[in-house]
């Protein structure tokens, strides 16, 4: 680089341009060095500002980690319950038009509880499937609890309590009729302090926010609700 000389020499040729300087940033010294030490500082001080500017992060995608897609998606095994609820989906899709089955694919936002409503079948006596967020509870509804966040859960290191959480909190799904709970949230990374969904994951320790989200999932399908976890991405 150039820089300037132990003995106040002026600038000696590097690997770069010279630099130019303000005047305005040059103090007038009958001293060369003094001169030079004070321009030299200035100079730093006001690269180290342009530096920063430059480092403002103005969009959250620079925290999203990316890994490459993997096509097909492998199948999973699943076990004998899987391959039986399975085998009753086909049979009931393919008692279906074609219209409705493109039916099923769209939906409406319910306020009975739901926090979505996918199409229904009057025909074949399928009444459309009610998803709700799980969150602190079933909302937008009376007579449920509320139940701790999932950021408290994981504070908790609990299994055993993360369990009765999952089956109690969807036992009340079932009895108001809903059939499917939207989580729990798994993937919260906490790069981002002020995200506005952190406080439903249970942490970013991989370790912890696996082992209390398999309890969760345990306890939600054994009170008989449908679990979808969801935001795996998620900031």
């Amino acid at each position: 680089m150039w820089g300037v000389g132990m003995r106040g020499k002026g600038l000696q040729k590097g690997v770069g341009p010279p630099l130019s300087y303000p005047h305005s940033i040059m103090m007038e010294s009958p001293n060369t060095k003094g001169l030079l030490r004070t321009t030299l500082l200035s100079t730093i001080l006001c690269y180290q500002g342009i530096t920063q500017a430059q480092d403002v992060i103005t969009d959250d995608m620079y925290f999203h980690g990316q890994s490459p897609p993997v096509y097909p998606s492998p199948e999973m095994p699943g076990n004998e319950s899987w391959a039986s609820a399975y085998t009753k989906a086909v049979t009931l899709v393919s008692q279906m038009t074609l219209a409705e089955r493109a039916n099923l694919t769209v939906g409406q936002t319910d306020l009975g509880g739901c926090s979505g409503l996918t199409g229904s079948v009057p025909r074949l006596n399928f009444p459309g499937i009610c998803l709700s967020d799980v969150g602190n509870g079933l909302r937008d509804t009376d007579l449920v609890n509320a139940w701790p966040s999932g950021l408290h859960v994981g504070a908790s290191w609990n299994k055993n309590l993360t369990y009765k959480r999952g089956y109690n909190m969807t036992g009340e799904f079932k009895a108001k009729g809903a059939h499917v709970a939207l989580g729990p949230v798994v993937g919260l990374l906490g790069r981002v302090a002020l995200g506005g969904r952190n406080w439903r994951g249970f942490g970013n320790d991989p370790y912890l926010s696996g082992k209390l989200a398999a309890e969760s999932v345990s306890g939600i399908q054994d009170a008989g609700i449908n679990s979808i976890s969801e935001t795996f991405y998620r900031k």
